[in-house]
């Protein structure tokens, strides 16, 4: 039987560290609180791994049935919906004119996204029950986005009430896509399909990559 919440303080642990590195990321002089927060953030993944050997419910990697590969390009579909209106919302086309340098990194850090908060934190809490457990991932998430935007290092102006509140919301809907279909790949071709969509167009990172 999988350790309760109570014993799960590696997922929070994990959560922790990565707000700490997000906050120290884009001023030089932190390095140390970059270096404590990743290592930190690194310990409680190995540790939470290490003390899990049902890997594949952790990280919802478990096989499903052959009727559900029909969902997994419509949760894909509804990941570049959701991108097309973010970059409407940024005053951009809805759709990339082509695939820039960054394309590739984007797909990437949208993945290892999902395997950090829909698989490992979300599997970790899921005796809270699965909207619990769904909703605690979406709230470490969003609260790693905004440490993103603690201390830049050129000026921002960004409607953060409307970003947390969107990465909030999404967090959630992947996090139940993950229950719902009983798969990681579900959320992480969401996810996915919205950073090649959204970023896949970028020359270069935005600034708070």
């Amino acid at each position: 039987m999988r350790p309760g919440p109570r014993r799960a303080w590696d997922a929070w642990a994990f959560a922790a560290g990565i707000v700490a590195f997000a906050c120290c990321a884009h001023q030089p002089d932190l390095w140390p609180g970059r270096a404590a927060g990743l290592a930190v953030a690194v310990a409680a993944l190995a540790v939470g791994v290490a003390r899990d050997r049902r890997l594949a419910d952790l990280f919802a990697l478990r096989a499903f049935p052959a009727y559900r590969l029909a969902w997994l390009p419509l949760c894909a579909a509804l990941g570049a919906a959701l991108a097309a209106y973010y970059r409407l919302a940024q005053h951009r086309a809805p759709w990339p004119a082509g695939v820039g340098a960054f394309c590739a990194a984007a797909v990437a850090i949208g993945a290892a996204e999902e395997i950090a908060y829909r698989g490992f934190v979300q599997g970790r809490l899921r005796r809270w029950g699965a909207l619990a457990a769904a909703a605690a991932a979406a709230g470490t998430h969003t609260a790693y986005k905004a440490a993103l935007f603690c201390l830049p290092n050129v000026p921002v102006r960004a409607d953060m009430a409307r970003l947390l509140v969107g990465t909030a919301a999404v967090g959630l809907l992947f996090g139940l896509m993950r229950e719902v279909f009983g798969s990681l790949a579900f959320p992480l071709a969401a996810h996915v399909a919205f950073d090649a969509v959204a970023y896949g167009d970028l020359s270069a990172a935005p600034w708070w990559v």
